[in-house]
């Protein structure tokens, strides 16, 4: 099940969130909340839940000042159905459940792609994009963990276990002077994200929960926005739970905090973790299997190290790297799927016809013309409504999003096509084209734009406070590689919005 939630009146009119089953959405003005409304001062910090599982849908009032109301009445749960109107504040929300009906859908039976698009940061498009390239590895690793499985970059706080203890245990002034220091593997090994790794060496920690507000972020509708933490402290590695709301069992017995052994498993949610300490784990002064240069690594035979060693070496300004990217896309194949990506988001002007190169290259999947919408030059337009003409609905749904990334603008029409058990909204091109006749000329004076925000400059605070989630990654990525941002993927993972521009202002 899917369903869409638009704003229909107040700040952020048109705005949109899709959710599929299983998934929880916190609706507030506050930054605890999953969807923040600041500009809406008569809206709670969180105040109200939306709910979205296989069986079905509902709203739930979280005590919120003015209370949430459905079609005008006061509710404090409620099931949720197509059409209704809930208002929070100053803010009205229209809800469409996509469930597509005779004559107004298509379905495709496009193969299904072995993993998402790119998962760092988790995009927040406005519209779902079916994405991928069918020959993309499946990715188990955030940007921040590839780069904290490296020495070339590390976190600015990497733990969060007491100064003091960590100097005693090094030192040997404390009773656990002599214990030898290993890293963590924490795995998921139940059906919420099975197969994927957080990877600690000595000395750091990582949070666990719902949300992006947490370093290793599982869509558990169970699981607290941030439900537990696990650091390397003084006795060995300590699990402490951070408030949840269901609480964290390590094999089988709920803790608020404890020491965890090889083997040991952690429920938090519905989601079950396995805990590896020592033998499998990156001990201090090893690599974990990244060791080797990044000219080298961008070159490897594996994919997940090709990409590490591409984004790493994006975010350490290694110069070289946009000319590699140049020449994969001279002789592009799935398996260059990270260098074509990466050429989108760091490429030039004169980069243009290069990247449009691209888009006839079918064996590359749906996915390329995303890389239209992060190259985001306005004379990529013309190819974005081709492909939005087409007859292959997985390109439609991706070049329609590309065109929305772009210009800030969304056409939907009545049409839904249903891919792999999912349905998408279809762009309506022919108001699409007529919206872009009237107002290209605002777009003629830049090289790159995102939600109508030129973006080829310096990512600013005020800039940033105004993009998407992946834009703004993409921008402070591009930034950090000219040398325009100072910050770190740290920075982007660990920070929400406004503390992150605290941080940079």
């Amino acid at each position: 099940m899917k369903i869409v939630l638009e704003i229909v009146e107040g700040a952020g009119f048109a705005r949109k969130r899709s959710l599929r089953a299983p998934a929880v959405l916190v609706v507030g003005r506050g930054e605890a909340s999953d969807w923040m409304h600041p500009d809406d001062p008569t809206m709670s910090a969180r105040h109200f839940e939306v709910s979205v599982q296989f069986d079905g849908c509902t709203v739930t009032d979280l005590n919120s000042t003015n209370g949430t109301l459905v079609d005008g009445q006061k509710i404090s749960r409620q099931p949720i159905t197509d059409g209704i109107k809930i208002k929070a504040g100053s803010t009205v929300f229209r809800v469409f459940i996509l469930q597509p009906a005779s004559g107004t859908s298509r379905t495709t039976d496009f193969p299904a792609p072995q993993n998402d698009l790119p998962a760092e940061p988790p995009p927040r498009h406005k519209s779902p994009v079916v994405a991928s390239n069918p020959s993309k590895p499946h990715l188990s690793n955030s940007v921040g963990q590839v780069l904290r499985q490296t020495d070339v970059i590390s976190p600015t706080n990497p733990t969060r276990v007491d100064a003091a203890d960590e100097r005693a245990a090094y030192d040997g002034s404390g009773p656990s002077a002599h214990r030898p220091k290993t890293g963590a593997v924490i795995e998921v090994v139940s059906e919420f994200g099975r197969g994927r790794k957080s990877i600690l060496r000595p000395g750091q920690s990582v949070t666990v929960g719902r949300t992006e507000n947490s370093d290793f972020a599982i869509a558990d509708p169970k699981l607290s926005a941030t439900h537990f933490s696990l650091a390397d402290g003084r006795s060995g590695w300590q699990l402490t739970d951070l408030g949840s709301g269901t609480g964290t069992a390590v094999n089988g017995v709920k803790k608020s905090t404890t020491v965890v052994r090889t083997g040991d498993r952690i429920v938090a949610g519905q989601t079950e973790f396995l805990v590896t300490i020592g033998e499998s784990a990156p001990s201090s002064g090893q690599r974990g299997g990244f060791g080797q240069s990044f000219q080298e690594g961008v070159r490897d035979n594996d994919p997940h190290v090709r990409r590490a060693a591409i984004h790493a070496a994006a975010w350490c300004r290694e110069a070289w790297l946009l000319d590699f990217c140049r020449e994969c896309a001279c002789d592009p194949s799935p398996d260059q799927w990270d260098a074509l990506e990466m050429l989108s988001i760091l490429g030039l002007p004169i980069d243009l016809d290069l990247i449009r190169s691209l888009i006839g290259h079918s064996d590359l999947g749906p996915g390329r013309f995303e890389w239209l919408a992060s190259y985001g030059h306005p004379a990529v337009l013309p190819d974005l409504f081709d492909a939005m003409r087409s007859d292959d609905l997985a390109v439609v749904v991706v070049a329609g999003s590309a065109f929305s990334r772009i210009t800030g603008w969304e056409f939907g029409s009545e049409d839904v096509a249903t891919l792999q058990d999912d349905d998408f909204m279809l762009p309506d091109v022919q108001r699409a084209q007529q919206e872009w006749d009237r107002h290209c000329g605002q777009f003629a004076s830049g090289t790159r734009y995102h939600q109508g925000i030129e973006t080829s400059g310096a990512p600013t605070p005020e800039l940033l406070q105004q993009l998407d989630m992946r834009s703004r990654w993409e921008a402070c990525l591009r930034g950090k590689y000219e040398g325009t941002w100072n910050g770190s993927p740290f920075d982007l993972q660990r920070y929400s919005l406004h503390e992150l521009l605290q941080v940079q202002g």
